[in-house]
């Protein structure tokens, strides 16, 4: 498992660490929520944007990063980047399969 995930992994977590196309969330965890909102049509807005930082962001964006995570936007913000582009490789794959 990757050292930046957050500590605790739930069960949808560890499945989502094999197959990041997977259904599975777990209500309350972040990293799952992270992924929810990587899936998001709020992600799809800002990746079309390609912003350097927050302050770039579209405000859809902005608004569920913060309905989500609460101040705390910068890390997490990361980290559905980072699941975005695991998601986006798995698609890829699945695609050229």
């Amino acid at each position: 498992m990757e050292a930046a995930m957050t500590k605790a992994l739930c069960a949808a977590c560890v499945d989502a660490a094999g197959n990041v196309l997977t259904g599975s969330y777990r209500a309350g965890c972040r990293e799952c929520e992270a992924r929810a909102v990587a899936h998001g049509p709020a992600w799809f807005a800002a990746e079309k944007v390609n912003p350097a930082g927050l302050k770039d962001v579209p405000e859809i964006y902005r608004l569920a990063l913060h309905k989500v995570f609460g101040t705390d936007l910068e890390q997490w913000r990361q980290r559905v980047k980072h699941w975005a582009e695991r998601i986006k490789e798995a698609k890829a794959i699945k695609r050229n399969a």
